[in-house]
C-alpha cells in the first residue's frame, strides 16, 4: 500500500514539497508477537498526517468498484493529522482503499 501511495505522491508532487518517510514504532499481534510497524509520515511544511497500519487482517468485507459481491479486506490502515482520524480497509492489488469510518 505504502509502494502506491508513494507513486501517487510522485505524480500529485513533482516539485517533492511533501517530506515523505517511513518510521518504525513497536507494535505486537498475537499470531505474529513483537514486531516493528512501519508508519508512512507526509509532512507540508507544519502539516504532518501519519498512515499507520491497524489490522493485518480483518473481520470485514468490501464492495470493489464495479462489483456486485463484496470481497473480505485483507488490511486496514488507520490515517491520523490535522485532528481527525479515519479507518480504509483495502485488499491487495485493488487499486484504491475503501473508507470504512471517520471520527
Amino acid at each position: 500500500m505504502y509502494r502506491q501511495l508513494q507513486e501517487w505522491l510522485t505524480v500529485c508532487d513533482p516539485e517533492n514539497l511533501i517530506d515523505r518517510t517511513i518510521e518504525k514504532i513497536p507494535g505486537e499481534e498475537l499470531a505474529f508477537g513483537d514486531y516493528q510497524v512501519p508508519v508512512l509520515k507526509l509532512a507540508l511544511v507544519d502539516r504532518i498526517v501519519r498512515f499507520l497500519p491497524m489490522a493485518r487482517f480483518v473481520a470485514a468485507t468490501i464492495r470493489l468498484p464495479g462489483q456486485a459481491t463484496p470481497v473480505r479486506a485483507q488490511g486496514g490502515v488507520q490515517l491520523r493529522g490535522l485532528g481527525m482520524r479515519t479507518c480504509y480497509l483495502f485488499r491487495a492489488g485493488s487499486g484504491t482503499p475503501r473508507k470504512s469510518s471517520s471520527r
